[in-house]
């Protein structure tokens, strides 16, 4: 997966936050998750994420594309999907999935 640009929230805690899953949280539920939340920059093609190996961070971002992508039997590299402010990279781990295939 890649990025480009800030993820993650607002380097100002007080300011309501850009990405829309942490802006649609119960203010209670924010504040007792903020201080786990870390701004982080992310340069132009970081993989986030490798195939079978474990997920350690999830990334929800304010103001950037994270891109999700695949490699096929034929080493052909193929876009499967992006999230953006709405929502968070790969959200099978905020299921219950520790890794994923992607």
């Amino acid at each position: 997966m890649h990025s480009s640009a800030n993820c993650c929230m607002s380097a100002d805690s007080d300011a309501r936050p850009r990405n829309r899953i942490l802006a649609s949280l119960p203010a209670g539920e924010y504040a007792r998750l903020l201080p786990h939340l870390k701004p982080i920059t992310l340069e132009y093609k970081r993989v986030l994420f490798e195939p079978h190996r474990a997920i350690r961070y999830y990334y929800l971002p304010d103001d950037s594309i994270i891109f999700m992508i695949t490699t096929l039997v034929d080493k052909t590299v193929v876009e499967m999907g992006l999230a953006g402010s709405e929502g968070m990279a790969c959200v099978a781990t905020f299921l219950g999935a520790d890794s994923t295939p992607h």
